[in-house]
C-alpha cells in the first residue's frame, strides 16, 4: 500500500474512466503500483496461504468454496480467528449496529522493516465517523534490517454500554 499513487505522472489525480471523475480509494483502492517502490517496500506485513485460506473462512466461505479456490484439502474446524486478524496493511472492523451499542476490538499487526537500515514509521489514522482508534505504539524504530515489531490498534464503537 505504501508503493502505490494515486496521481498520475504529471501530477493530477487519476481520473475514473466509468464517470470521468477524479477517482477515490473506492475507485482505485491502494493506487496504481509504483514497481521502483515495490521493490524496496521497507515494511512487509507477513503472510502465508494457510493465514488467506483462515480469512476466507472467517469471511463465511464453506471448505468446498475455499478447496475450489485453493485445491487444497482445508479443514475450517476450531479456527477461532475473525477476519480482521488478517496480518494485512488495511483495517477493516464490521460493527453489527443491531446487537452492539458500544464495542471495543483489539487489531493486532506484525511487520518486518525489509530496508537496508534503521528506520523510524509513526501512525497517523483518521477515524471513521463514530468509531475512535488508537494505536500503541504510535512509533515504531527499526534497528536494522529483517526487525520485526508488533503493534496493536483498538477500534471503539462510540455509544452507550449495552447492558
Amino acid at each position: 500500500m505504501t508503493t502505490a499513487y494515486v496521481h498520475e505522472n504529471v501530477g493530477t489525480r487519476i481520473i475514473d474512466a466509468a464517470t470521468g471523475n477524479a477517482s477515490t480509494v473506492w475507485d482505485v483502492g491502494s493506487g496504481h503500483v509504483d514497481s521502483e517502490k515495490a521493490v524496496d517496500p521497507g515494511l512487509v506485513y507477513d503472510l502465508t496461504v494457510d493465514d488467506y485460506l483462515r480469512f476466507l473462512f472467517d469471511s463465511n466461505y464453506t471448505e468446498d468454496n475455499i478447496r475450489s479456490i485453493s485445491h487444497r484439502v482445508v479443514s475450517c474446524r476450531g479456527n477461532g480467528t475473525r477476519p480482521w486478524d488478517l496480518n494485512y496493511p488495511s483495517i477493516s472492523v464490521v460493527f453489527d449496529e443491531s446487537t452492539v451499542r458500544w464495542k471495543e476490538i483489539e487489531v493486532r499487526r506484525s511487520v518486518m522493516n525489509v530496508g537496508d537500515g534503521a528506520a523510524v514509521y509513526e501512525a497517523k489514522v483518521k477515524s471513521p465517523d463514530g468509531t475512535q482508534v488508537m494505536v500503541d505504539p504510535t512509533r515504531l524504530e527499526f534497528g536494522g534490517k529483517v526487525f520485526t515489531q508488533i503493534w496493536e490498534e483498538e477500534k471503539n464503537k462510540k455509544g452507550k454500554r449495552k447492558r
